[in-house]
């Protein structure tokens, strides 16, 4: 729980906005990781299967929901230009392939390395790299469309 609550509770967090539900998901997926140990006491659990399990606990829970998901930081708080970038950008990565929505999310937001998010993929750490550079190219084409639909995007 030390190694990974925080973390979790990041990736709940920026799938529900909600940070009850996110700690109800933490919670939900420490309870499973506590079953399985106690139905198999000689089966390792990798960090990812961890992560994995919460990660379908929150997106079943946004799926419930059936509202936007805006992913940010507890931290993050700013001026009402910083709001409008955080929804630019929300909007953008809702447009956007779940899986590559994925990769970044692990990158940027998780702060995995490719070596991590290839072992959660089954991929090589270079395979990782190349999505990625995929998936910042597919983002910024992305971002210049709204930008350029967005009457306010002058002022940024």
């Amino acid at each position: 729980m030390a190694a990974h609550g925080r973390s979790l509770l990041r990736l709940a967090y920026s799938y529900t906005n909600d940070r009850g539900a996110a700690e109800d998901i933490v919670q939900e997926t420490f309870w499973r990781l506590w079953q399985h140990r106690r139905q198999r006491p000689w089966a390792s659990v990798r960090p990812g299967w961890v992560y994995t399990v919460a990660y379908h606990l929150a997106v079943d829970h946004a799926r419930r929901q059936r509202e936007p998901v805006v992913a940010m930081r507890d931290s993050d708080a700013g001026s009402p230009d910083d709001v409008d970038r955080r929804l630019l950008v929300a909007t953008v990565l809702e447009d956007l392939p779940a899986r590559t929505r994925e990769f970044l999310w692990l990158f940027y937001w998780a702060g995995w390395s490719p070596a991590e998010i290839g072992r959660r993929y089954r991929i090589t750490p270079a395979a990782v790299r190349d999505r990625l550079f995929r998936a910042r190219r597919q983002f910024r084409a992305l971002w210049h469309e709204n930008e350029e639909d967005d009457p306010h995007a002058s002022s940024r």
